[in-house]
């Protein structure tokens, strides 16, 4: 017996069974293992002797006894198993376990004609190769979706899929997913490795590491791979309206977004002493469905809103703002400032936020339900003005914007400019012509809104002389 360099003898791989698939697998692992080869065909093994030199080849039964008497059990290293025929495996594994005692690795290469719980109770590795095949077939087409190899029970209960844009789980917290049977193990965003707890947010072209039962989390790579667009679905089924005959127009543009998205209930919210009648007939004419929600007494009263996406009067602003800072400042759901558009031209969306990502995929997802162009804009400094951590903010939005085009395959609409963002943005909406642009935008609750603390997303919401999509997100970079 050749001995290693410590003077040990040195270990085998065992391998029972000796066909096509088997003597490639030969072929491969000995120029890295010892291997012994038991096969019960002599004449097939005296015409391998050339193509498989240096392995020593065995002539025998797997499932008898006398033939483990052919072999040093104490020098195997592991096992592996390539017959077909059930019980010949499981009477090669009972020899082995209970026999002999060995406690190796044993791997059985399955084909599918016998159920993989007949092995159970000696503790084997079963591997489907037309599974593998398979697997890396999938991997290949589906571009967003990797079904690993070899890892645990190679069933489906492990897969990393990426997000993509339509899905509805996009911004959302993983304790708002209510996971029942299945987690996210691992999160692989922006080129960082993310261990997630229950605040973190699934954002796009993140790969998620999903583990559960194989069937769920097939649902979920099919909900987070395939998905369509939702909007206004991850923040609530309702579009609530706020109605008052100073402001009728906003009634429009209230039915224009709730005709051309998800939204699945329509409430009119009352001004108190400011007649409904009529805008209520004008919604029941379009036979749409609706209800009345609580009278309020001032739009003050809608500050910190949280059912749905809250539909509120764009209103010009000649002196102190308490108006847009009361919605910025308490913003738990969407607030659409609302100029009383039928229609719209065009979708804007500004990365000028702490949260761009999250801007981004708002606001491609709204125009594709609204079946209008958008463009992408984001206002830096000079660059001569510009510092490190102005670089930095201007890098990841291209880098979102590229991770973008890379994911779904497309060229974005993406413009950077040079200057005060509030007025860069501003100056971009009024080269529009004809009007009829929703900016979508987002911003913190949290930030301060001040003189001396410019607060973006505030500004461009206030002076804009379009309506205005406004989303609260409290992480940045999302």
């Amino acid at each position: 017996m050749k001995e290693t360099p410590n003077g040990l003898r040195e270990k085998f791989t065992l391998i029972f069974g000796l066909g096509y698939f088997e003597i490639e697998l030969v072929r491969f692992l000995r120029e890295r293992k010892k291997l012994k080869v038991v096969d019960i065909r002599k004449e097939y093994q005296e015409s391998m002797k050339d193509t498989l030199a240096g392995v020593e080849l065995i002539n025998g039964d797997a499932s008898s006894i006398v033939t483990w008497k052919k072999i040093n059990i104490n020098e195997v290293m592991n096992i592996i198993i390539t017959i077909k025929d059930p019980d010949v495996v499981s009477e090669c594994c009972r020899i082995a376990r209970e026999v002999y005692g060995l406690d190796v690795q044993i791997i059985v290469l399955s084909y599918g004609n016998y159920p993989d719980s007949l092995l159970d109770k000696y503790n084997v590795n079963i591997v489907h190769p037309l599974n593998v095949g398979i697997e890396i077939i999938a991997s290949m087409i589906e571009k967003n979706v990797a079904w690993p190899v070899n890892i645990g029970k190679g069933a489906g209960e492990i897969v990393e899929v990426q997000v993509l844009r339509y899905s509805h789980l996009v911004g959302v917290r993983l304790k708002h997913l209510r996971a029942s049977n299945w987690s996210v193990a691992l999160i692989y965003s922006g080129g960082r490795i993310i261990l997630p707890n229950k605040e973190s947010r699934i954002n796009i072209g993140d790969r998620l590491i999903v583990v559960g039962e194989p069937q769920v989390v097939k649902s979920v790579v099919d909900t987070l791979s395939r998905g369509v667009p939702n909007f206004p679905l991850r923040f609530g089924q309702t579009l609530s309206v706020y109605i008052s005959a100073n402001y009728p127009e906003i009634v429009k543009e209230a039915i224009l977004i709730h005709s051309n998205t998800l939204s699945k209930k329509l409430t009119l919210i009352p001004h108190l002493g400011k007649g409904i009648k009529g805008l209520a007939e004008k919604i029941k004419e379009r036979k749409l469905e609706f209800e009345i929600g609580d009278t309020i007494a001032s739009l003050k009263d809608l500050r910190g809103y949280e059912k749905g996406v809250l539909v509120v009067p764009k209103r010009k602003i000649f002196c102190c703002d308490l108006y847009y800072k009361g919605f910025f400042r308490t913003g738990t759901s969407p607030v659409l400032f609302a100029k009383g558009y039928e229609s719209y031209e065009r979708v804007l969306i500004s990365l000028n936020s702490e949260t761009p990502s999250f801007a981004l995929e708002t606001g491609i997802e709204l125009a594709g339900l609204l079946k209008k162009p958008y463009e992408i804009i984001y206002v830096s400094a000079a660059e001569a003005l510009r510092g490190q951590k102005e670089t930095e903010y201007l890098n990841f939005r291209k880098n979102i914007v590229s991770d973008y085009e890379i994911s779904e395959g497309v060229k974005l609409d993406f413009t950077v400019k040079e200057g005060n963002p509030v007025f860069e943005t501003l100056g971009r909406i009024n080269e529009y012509e004809g009007g009829g642009t929703l900016l979508v935008l987002t911003f913190d609750p949290k930030e301060q809104i001040g003189v001396f603390t410019p607060n973006v997303p505030y500004l461009l919401a206030r002076s804009a002389g379009c309506s205005v999509l406004a989303v609260p997100v409290e992480e940045k970079n999302a």
